[in-house]
Parts: structure tokens; sequence; C-alpha cells
């Protein structure tokens, strides 16, 4: 758990049926909330900007805003911080995002 975001998950990660495996959820981040570095998984990450804005080491987000991000980038963000923001998260479903060496 980070403190200043709330989590709601969507649809979970399974792949306990040989499918591939997808996570969506829904994060609330509270303003001036400062998330650690996390460096995105084997499966990709997709952010959609739902409500509000948040920044990282590559720019600032606002509402309406969609991001991609490959396996391995560093996620280094924080909301501004007069306001939070909701995001719409989803990670998995991208085959491209596994490296040759996973498969």
């Amino acid at each position: 758990d980070i403190p200043g975001v709330q989590e709601k998950c969507l649809y979970p990660m399974d792949d306990s049926q040989n499918v591939y495996p997808e996570r969506q959820w829904l994060e609330k981040w509270k303003s001036a909330t400062k998330t650690p570095p996390k460096t995105v998984g084997q499966h990709g990450l997709e952010i959609f900007v739902v409500d509000g804005g948040f920044t990282d080491t590559e720019g600032s987000y606002k509402k309406g805003d969609w991001l991609r991000l490959p396996t391995g980038y560093i996620l280094d963000a924080s909301s501004s911080a007069t306001e939070g923001c909701t995001l719409l998260c989803k990670s998995g479903g991208f085959m491209f995002a596994i490296p040759d060496s996973v498969n």
C-alpha cells in the first residue's frame, strides 16, 4: 500500500487457465502524493488519466492522457500539489512487452 493512493481492482490477473495474464484497476491519488519509483514488469503498463493529473521524470500528464509504458520503464510519479488524480491502469495483454529471453 502506498500512502495517499487508493486502489480498486477491476479485473484480476489470472494465468491459471493458460490465458495471457491481464489486470485492470483504478487508482485514486490524493493531492501531493509521491509514489516510490517502480519498475514496470514484464507485461507492460497502460495508464489513462481519468481526472486530475500527475508528473513523472518524462513529463506531465492531465485528464484524457494515455501512457503505454514498456517493460523496464521506471515510473517515479507524483500528483499535483493542488489536485490529486484518478488513473485507470492495465497490465498484461501486451505480447510485445515480454522480452525474448522470457519466452
